[in-house]
């Protein structure tokens, strides 16, 4: 991708599942829905005072779920882009954009296991990610220009995560193929070659 968005010769490019993110936001439409609904029933539904305040302060917050899935699904940029001069990588709010070859030192596939915060049984459940390790993740995160994502990006690096964490649920492929892409780039070869 140039400076100007447009793309450069041999590149891929990844965009959103439009249904993921229509999902995802409807899912916020729906919350914020309830939290209003249950901010203007707070008599008849007798909560506490407790209650009341996490509702008032749960809504804005899910408004601005809402505008930011929104706002993904208008958009036309990629969330991923891979070309000879590295990778750039907006799939998340926290999302370094582009990393250079020269700073990529390695890409692996994690698995990270969670507890399931649904369960009374303490079940888990996997999540995989795709890691893009920099040489220097504070290099990377001094050049971001928005102080929100420099603030989440130190404080991704201060707890061991690295520069790059893409998740697969906004993908169109396996992360399993996304890596073996960016590999394939970062040693020369051409995607499918």
């Amino acid at each position: 991708m140039n400076e100007d968005g447009s793309p450069t010769e041999n590149e891929l490019r990844f965009y959103p599942t439009k249904r993921t993110v229509t999902y995802k936001a409807l899912l916020f439409v729906g919350l914020f829905t309830f939290s209003i609904l249950a901010l203007l029933n707070a008599d008849s539904w007798d909560l506490s005072a407790f209650q009341k305040t996490v509702l008032w302060l749960a809504s804005p917050v899910v408004l601005l779920g809402v505008g930011f899935f929104i706002t993904r699904l208008l958009s036309n940029k990629p969330i991923v882009c891979i070309n000879e001069k590295g990778v750039y990588d907006n799939s998340t709010t926290s999302s370094p954009g582009w990393l250079s070859w020269s700073e990529i030192e390695d890409v692996r596939l994690v698995d990270v296991e969670q507890e399931n915060p649904f369960s009374f049984t303490g079940s888990r459940f996997s999540i995989r990610y795709l890691d893009i390790i920099t040489y220097d993740p504070w290099e990377v995160v001094a050049r971001q220009r928005s102080a929100l994502k420099r603030s989440l990006m130190r404080m991704n690096v201060k707890r061991g995560f690295p520069s790059a964490r893409i998740p697969k649920e906004d993908l169109p492929v396996s992360l399993d193929e996304l890596a073996e892409i960016i590999r394939g780039f970062r040693e020369g070869r051409q995607y499918g070659s």
